[in-house]
């Protein structure tokens, strides 16, 4: 298997073992087992259970940011609409990888909390960036809203992977509309935009 591949196996199997596991429950030979591996093929790619798991962040980090990367043809409800649509999905597709890095005593840890952190900025830059395309002036306000919403829109995302009490589509909706009216109300941005 190309090393690519190979590594992309790997955190798959750690991110479904951290899922269903506590994170000290979890041993590296375990992830190894799971991915049909031995163990020196394991430790090759990831020297330490921790050196895994903020691959796992990593991977599942850039994931989003890909694909949630804004189409700057569309104006800017439908690029939001579109980037929700789109991030909905992975987090349904990919629960084994959302939980892992969401829940557990690793994701405590102040590199996988540095990790998050920066994709968390660059998502916030993004909103930004649309924003400032539209001639609105950037305040601290602005900022805090922007950051706000996004921490807002995971957590509700978090929620609905563990409750299903709405639809995707519904989900999406309030997390535009929500989105649009923190927007809207810390800056000169007018709807339609």
């Amino acid at each position: 298997m190309p090393p690519g591949q190979r590594r992309a196996q790997l955190l798959r199997a750690g991110a479904a073992l951290f899922s269903a596991r506590p994170y000290d429950d979890v041993l590296i030979e375990a992830i190894a087992d799971e991915a049909g591996v031995s163990r020196g093929l394991m430790y090759r790619y990831f020297p330490t259970k921790r050196d895994l798991f903020r691959a796992i962040v990593t991977d599942a980090t850039e994931r989003i940011q890909t694909l949630t990367d804004p189409d700057p043809a569309l104006p800017m409800e439908e690029r939001l609409t579109a980037g929700l649509d789109r991030f909905l999905e992975h987090f349904e597709d990919n629960v084994e990888f959302v939980r892992a890095v969401n829940y557990g005593s690793a994701s405590a840890d102040e590199e996988i909390q540095a990790i998050l952190a920066r994709s968390r900025r660059r998502q916030e830059d993004r909103i930004i960036e649309v924003l400032t395309e539209h001639g609105v002036t950037i305040t601290p306000a602005l900022r805090v809203a922007a950051r706000g919403w996004l921490l807002m829109t995971r957590n509700l995302a978090l929620d609905w992977l563990e409750t299903h009490e709405i639809s995707r589509r519904e989900l999406r909706d309030l997390c535009a509309r929500t989105g649009l009216q923190m927007l809207l109300g810390s800056s000169d941005l007018q709807p339609g935009m």
